[in-house]
């Protein structure tokens, strides 16, 4: 859409760099050299034209992703729970299940089995386990993990198994994001997403492998976004996972470059509801002068 009015287009470009303030490892703020301000009657449009930046979004987030909670339930011993925690970083599945393993492995007297280990089935992607116990006769196992997308477990649900193996219930993901989103957490604008979160101005398909740079650039019209902001002197930026998690290491691991650009609207809802309003008062006005006149006559 093009601006329908006498305002010049606004470009804006942010280069991660050179920010004004970085409010924490995930937020950073940019100080506009020139306040933008909106005349009466007119509202911003806002739209990315380009995004550059490094894909340093790691597979496991410490945080996010890294847990898989594991509970086993024995007559002898009850309940009993162990905690993986998967360290920060980048894993094929074979790389994933051994970190694992490894860990259940030094902690397997904490569940009361003799073992316990993930294996990979790869002709359907997906992960099974087997469990041998002796001394205790084993009648649950239940795995519960925020890593649910990488290992194939269903979203907060635990899954839970009365025998001494099985597979998980869905196929693991070990790809990596599909997506970043660009977040102006200061900015109000009108539009919406699943999880709630506000100011989403962009979603940035990621087409390369860890370690890359993503080149995005819109090549038809922007999607734009109308903001409820009358002055425009700051822009704060967050970068999102697939799953709008803030990025860690903002700036970093990765810097940055952000292409925005800013339309003027004039604002016909604004303008309709002040010609009502004057109708409305105009009407009163017609009708209290009938009244008065019918008055008279009597």
């Amino acid at each position: 859409m093009q601006t329908n009015h006498h305002l010049s287009s606004i470009s804006i470009d942010l280069i991660g760099s050179d920010f004004s303030t970085k409010k924490d490892d995930t937020d950073c703020s940019f100080q506009l050299s020139k306040t933008i301000k909106v005349p009466d009657h007119t509202h911003m449009l806002i739209a990315l034209k380009s995004f550059n930046m490094i894909n340093s979004a790691y597979l496991i987030k410490t945080g996010i992703n890294d847990v898989l909670t594991i509970t086993a339930e024995s007559i002898a011993g009850g309940e009993v729970t162990h905690i993986v925690t998967i360290p920060n970083g980048n894993y094929t599945i074979s790389e994933l299940v051994s970190t694992i393993n490894a860990d259940i492995s030094a902690n397997i007297a904490s569940l009361n089995l003799d073992s316990l280990a993930f294996n990979i089935d790869e002709n359907k992607n997906i992960l099974t386990f087997t469990a041998t116990h002796s001394t205790y006769p084993l009648i649950e196992l239940t795995f519960n993990s925020t890593a649910y997308v990488q290992l194939g477990l269903i979203k907060d649900t635990t899954t839970v198994f009365n025998a001494s193996s099985g597979s998980l219930p869905k196929m693991y993901n070990c790809m990596g994001d599909s997506c970043f989103y660009v977040r102006c957490p200061n900015l109000t604008m009108s539009n919406q997403n699943t999880k709630n979160i506000s100011s989403i101005i962009a979603t940035i398909p990621l087409t390369v492998s860890y370690g890359e740079m993503v080149y995005y650039e819109i090549q038809s019209e922007p999607i734009f976004s109308k903001l409820k902001n009358y002055e425009l002197s700051q822009i704060d930026i967050q970068i999102l996972d697939e799953n709008m998690n803030p990025l860690g290491d903002l700036l970093t691991s990765s810097t940055f470059r952000i292409g925005l650009i800013i339309h003027f609207n004039y604002d016909h809802d604004r303008d309709l509801k002040l010609i009502q309003s004057k109708n409305l008062f105009g009407n009163n006005i017609d009708n209290n002068q009938n009244a008065e006149a019918k008055e008279e006559n009597s």
